[in-house]
């Protein structure tokens, strides 16, 4: 699924589902604008297993990106990411990295192999 407002696109969300893990993959921009499309997606999501939030293709994150995964992170009982650098800068400056398991690749997340540790 592709989001686009007046112009090209510049987000877009997939989401599939196997016997480990719910994945979600967001590529693009993250902002006030596409945040809203993602948030409903994910309200959608009502599954116990883990879910994995693939952001490695993000290319902004802005302010409401960074609140909305305050909000992902505080109720999903088994969050694993996988961020790009530009995501994880963020979330360091929030002091978040310490209580987000990620990971480098979508399959280490799906597997729960391969975290990194805890930054100090």
């Amino acid at each position: 699924m592709t989001v686009t407002y007046d112009g090209p696109a510049f987000m877009d969300i997939s989401s599939s589902y196997n016997l480990d893990a719910v994945i979600v993959t967001i590529l693009g921009k993250l902002n006030d604008r596409s945040v809203p499309k993602v948030a409903t997606d994910f309200a959608l999501i009502d599954d116990p297993l883990p879910l994995v939030v693939d952001l490695s293709g993000v290319t902004y994150i802005g302010l409401a990106a960074l609140r909305w995964l305050v909000k992902i992170i505080n109720t999903t009982d088994d969050l694993r990411m996988v961020p790009c650098e530009r995501v994880i800068q963020a979330l360091d400056l929030m002091d978040l990295e310490k209580v987000v398991r990620f990971y480098t690749s979508v399959e280490d997340a799906n597997n729960g192999v391969g975290v990194s540790a805890p930054r100090s």
